[in-house]
């Protein structure tokens, strides 16, 4: 889809694979996985990720229908300079003036957890 409206032309900025965040969860057949780019985690607190999840998951949603919800309520909420967002509330606790979400780039990967591999898989990346 492009970066976000207003982005310069020919602009581009990003971070290196070596940057990012890393660790380990125990999992077990039945998680959902949520994996995402700042430009989920900068404008959606993971109680509200957390409960899209579980609203998706309980109407029997797909692993890409669920990725593609967080994906267009991040890109909502990076529009709207009415929302608490977690970048706003992160500026606040460094003592720094921002208001609203955080036009971004947004990628999210939603994955189920099984006992054994499926053919064919449900797991799908949505970038926006």
């Amino acid at each position: 889809t492009g970066p976000p409206k207003g982005f310069p032309k020919g602009f581009a900025i990003g971070d290196q694979p070596e940057s990012s965040a890393m660790g380990k969860v125990q999992v077990e057949p039945g998680d959902v996985v949520v994996l995402g780019s700042d430009g989920l985690w900068d404008n959606l607190f993971p109680q509200q990720i957390a409960d899209i999840v579980s609203a998706a998951n309980a109407e029997g949603k797909t692993s890409c229908e669920i990725a593609d919800i967080l994906k267009q309520v991040a890109f909502a909420t990076s529009l709207d300079r009415d929302v608490t967002s977690p970048i706003q509330v992160e500026a606040q606790q460094h003592g720094k003036l921002y208001k609203g979400g955080k036009p971004d780039d947004i990628t999210v990967v939603v994955a189920r957890v099984v006992s054994k591999p499926v053919a064919g898989g449900d797991a799908a990346a949505v970038r926006g």
